[in-house]
């Protein structure tokens, strides 16, 4: 959804939504579709309400019994509605005045009440504010009809350089390793069989889910 439009379906952006089979994602790249989102829609009216800094309003989108992560930020969850407005309020602050959230694609998956937005901060001049470009995921409550939770992931302000980051992921795996050692059953056995088939999706594998099994064995060329 864009500021010089105020109806988040009225503009060109992509629109993924899933129906019960996980291959069958459709492209609705145009102005009138039919998904089950409509003008209410409570996060296009908090992204709405973020825009207007009318953060109190952009709350209330929220469910009475909510979590919010900003993984920017250390610090844990937000769960009270007053700290998740003075965070926002925060944030605004720090970015130009009259800077805007805009919304480049979004996916809708019925089925699981979700809604996941990439998005970008504009100045009121159109253009975009530096390191500002992210991706939100939403859990909607199906009886209310509000959102129940809400993990943001933006860029960082501080971009490392290869060899720092490398040698960050390998000192977290360390850590981890003490900390957590792993307790994989072992091939074979009956908690393994037991995990196969847990995991066993009714459906055939989407091609996002074939990316990170082939990522989790290390198949970087698959």
């Amino acid at each position: 959804y864009s500021k010089n439009d105020p109806n988040p379906l009225t503009t060109t952006s992509t629109i993924v939504k899933s129906n019960n089979d996980p291959n069958t994602l459709q492209d609705n790249n145009k102005k009138n579709n039919d998904n089950a989102f409509s003008d209410s829609n409570p996060v296009f009216e908090c992204y709405d309400a973020w825009n207007r800094r009318d953060m109190m309003l952009a709350v209330e989108c929220f469910d009475s019994n909510f979590f919010y992560q900003d993984s920017l930020y250390v610090n844990g969850p937000i769960t009270d509605p007053t700290q998740l407005q003075r965070h926002w309020e925060r944030q605004a602050a720090l970015l130009p005045a009259q800077s805007q959230l805009v919304v480049d694609h979004w996916v809708i998956d019925d089925t699981c009440n979700s809604i996941a937005a990439e998005w970008h901060v504009e100045r009121k001049d159109g253009t975009t504010v530096p390191l500002t470009r992210g991706i939100s995921l939403y859990k909607l409550n199906a009886e209310t009809g509000k959102i129940k939770s809400g993990f943001r992931v933006s860029e960082m302000l501080v971009k490392p350089s290869k060899s720092f980051a490398d040698g960050l992921v390998e000192s977290t795996k360390r850590i981890l390793a003490i900390s957590r050692p792993s307790r994989r059953p072992s091939r074979g056995s009956k908690d393994a069989t037991i995990a196969a088939t847990a995991t066993t999706s009714p459906f055939d594998s989407s091609i996002v889910e074939k990316y990170y099994e082939a990522w989790n064995r290390r198949d970087i060329e698959s």
